[in-house]
């Protein structure tokens, strides 16, 4: 499927990600977060609803052309799904490479099923909808591109095209719910995080306001002066481990590696949680510590072993568009807000007790959204 995730980047490309053009469709759903959680007033409130609307509708616009409003029954719904559905497929999503006939012996297979129709059904709506109204020559989202695509193949009837409607309803499942969810779940975690870790807002948003002052709000572009604030995103992303054992591949030919034999066609999942928090690669493994990614200098630095989009050539394509929905929902919350943890919150303790499911999911919690001067 090389030729199907060359398509998808250059959809990408298209729709301006990673530019300031499609910058603004991210920071109106930071407005739009921020004028729900001011109607709270200061009163602690769980913030997950405002941040999965958010990611959704920034997908939305991609890949169907719209933006739903956060009270709409039918956006709510397919978002409530979504979050079923990841707790289900569970770790390494294991119940999509499990034996066939593990299916007799749970339950929850049968959900599993229910939910995906229920979301096809969904998608399938919309793809008709698209083939009626298309306009070839001006493609307004992601199905109009593949619509399109698949008329101009050569033979689109060609059952080893890549360019047929089954790849084309599982790309835009995958694309937009996958995305959503996991976008969403981390905004959660940065919300514990600097909840618990007070000294390391504080200094955030010291660097936001030296970078912004008080007068506009954080952009794209101000990334490269911003290393704490990029520092502690990233540590986040590295203590929570979201998605631990990542998703699954599978082997395209036969190969040997450390003296294992891998045959062609076997599952191959990624120890994403050994990798981050590996005690030679990370001095601590299991401190929170930001300053681990500040050089000497003070400049940010990355390290290839912080892989929360999964690792070789097959790595998550939607990752630069997951990083610019981050960055700019993070600043924007801690430009505006003080995260402040209510006196009857239980204490923090990091991914003990989360819900694993795909992703490491915090149990419900609040935030007390004050707002700054």
């Amino acid at each position: 499927m090389a030729e199907f995730r060359k398509f998808d980047r250059n959809c990408f490309r298209g729709f301006g990600i990673g530019e300031r053009s499609f910058e603004d469709n991210i920071v109106a759903e930071c407005k739009a977060i921020a004028q729900e959680l001011d109607g709270y007033k200061g009163i602690p409130c769980n913030p997950h609803h405002f941040f999965v609307n958010g990611s959704c509708n920034v997908l939305f616009s991609i890949v169907f052309g719209e933006r739903r409003g956060y009270d709409d029954e039918q956006f709510r719904h397919l978002t409530d799904l979504n979050s079923r559905i990841v707790y289900l497929i569970g770790a390494g999503f294991w119940h999509m490479i499990r034996p066939k006939y593990c299916d007799y012996l749970n339950r929850e297979s049968g959900e599993i099923l229910e939910i995906i129709q229920d979301i096809y059904e969904f998608i399938d709506t919309h793809i008709e909808k698209h083939r009626q109204d298309l306009d070839a020559e001006n493609p307004k989202d992601l199905i109009d591109l593949y619509l399109k695509a698949m008329e101009d193949a050569p033979k689109p009837d060609d059952p080893f095209s890549y360019l047929q409607e089954d790849n084309m309803r599982g790309a835009l499942y995958m694309m937009f719910f996958a995305g959503a969810d996991t976008v969403s779940t981390t905004l959660d975690w940065c919300c514990l995080y600097m909840m618990a870790y007070s000294d390391v807002q504080k200094k955030i948003q010291k660097e936001i306001d030296s970078v912004v002052g008080r007068n506009r709000l954080p952009q794209l572009s101000d990334q490269t002066q911003m290393p704490f604030t990029r520092a502690a995103l990233l540590e986040v992303q590295r203590h929570v481990t979201l998605l631990p054992l990542s998703v699954f591949h599978t082997a395209s030919a036969d190969t040997t590696f450390r003296g294992y034999r891998i045959p062609k066609g076997a599952t191959i999942v990624s120890n994403l949680y050994a990798v981050m928090k590996d005690p030679i690669a990370f001095l601590e493994p299991d401190r929170f510590n930001p300053e681990r990614f500040i050089n000497e200098a003070g400049e940010y630095f990355a390290r290839e072993e912080v892989c929360p989009f999964g690792v070789g050539r097959r790595i998550c394509t939607g990752k630069q568009l997951a990083n610019m929905e981050l960055f700019i929902f993070f600043t924007h919350l801690l430009h505006r807000y003080s995260l402040v943890k209510p006196n009857d919150a239980p204490p923090f303790e990091g991914t003990h007790g989360a819900k694993l499911g795909a992703t490491f999911t915090p149990e419900p919690f609040t935030v007390k959204f004050v707002v700054r001067e």
